[in-house]
């Protein structure tokens, strides 16, 4: 059976104009894909890193060297809680922080506290990244860098029970862990500052004393220098599954029952060296 010149005619036209909407839609993903949500709406209850380029200097003395990458916690009360490992003291002061989107793929973060404000001009390249451009009052210097936020996890199957960090100090640094007890319920905490013991694992340049302390925003709520041998944290070490620290050693730990909420875990000590610093949920 012969088709008729018509028929053929019409299913070329057809096939014609399938694949001219097949090229006309992938002309116009390029123009969906600029158009997509990159910005969030907020960043409650998000942690960002911060990767900072060689600054842009306007004139004037440098600033102060900070250790980089730095991160913090933005928590739904509007407060930041920065998460270095290793800053001095008198940079943990409290802020408080506002942000704005400005566009699709753009926005801004403020930082406020009596340490610091500061304006990072943030535009997303994809989900989760982005590039940034910051300026800080008083300083006559412009930063640079990349800027990666995502949820403070919550609710993680199965449960994290340890957190630790090891890290190297300068004199009178202090290094930083933060973590979150989630849940409706408060929480026994585990927290250790080892220093001395680490020796025995072949770890040089020990930090011979370190000091202790646990925060709640910018409230301390323990401290300690010297663990002692109390026996109540060495039923905490076997409960938890850390190893044994000797009772004379100058190691310190303290055990505490803490609301759900963010807190941090601060590790100093006045010589510098090498520390681990953990976290353990014991219930």
């Amino acid at each position: 059976m012969k088709r008729s010149p018509s028929t053929s005619l019409h299913r070329r036209r057809s096939l014609a104009s399938a694949l001219s909407l097949f090229a006309f839609g992938w002309a116009i993903l390029p123009v969906l894909a600029a158009a997509q949500e990159l910005a969030p709406e907020s960043v409650a209850d998000m942690f960002y890193i911060v990767a900072v380029k060689e600054p842009q200097f306007t004139g004037g003395n440098p600033p102060p060297v900070e250790q980089l990458p730095h991160a913090a916690v933005l928590s739904r009360d509007g407060t930041r809680t920065r998460l270095d490992v290793s800053v001095q003291l008198g940079q943990l002061a409290p802020a408080t922080y506002a942000w704005t989107k400005t566009s699709a793929k753009t926005a801004i973060l403020r930082l406020t506290g009596s340490d610091i404000v500061s304006r990072l001009e943030i535009t997303f390249t994809s989900p989760g990244r982005a590039t940034y451009r910051e300026i800080r009052e008083g300083r006559s210097v412009i930063s640079s860098g990349d800027f990666l936020i995502a949820p403070v996890p919550r609710n993680l199957t199965p449960p994290l029970i340890n957190l630790s960090s090891r890290l190297t100090l300068s004199a009178g640094q202090t290094a930083i862990q933060g973590f979150v007890v989630e849940g409706p319920a408060p929480r026994r905490v585990l927290v250790r500052a080892v220093g001395p013991t680490l020796a025995a694992f072949g770890v040089q340049n020990v930090a011979a004393t370190p000091t202790l302390s646990v925060f709640k925003g910018a409230t301390q709520i323990a401290s300690n220098t010297g663990w002692a041998g109390a026996a109540n944290l060495s039923a905490a070490f076997v409960a938890a599954g850390a190893f044994a620290l000797p009772s004379t050693s100058r190691d310190s730990a303290v055990v505490l029952t803490l609301e759900p909420g963010d807190y941090t875990a601060q590790a100093r000590d006045a010589n510098g060296g090498e520390v681990l610093l953990e976290v353990y949920l014991l219930n």
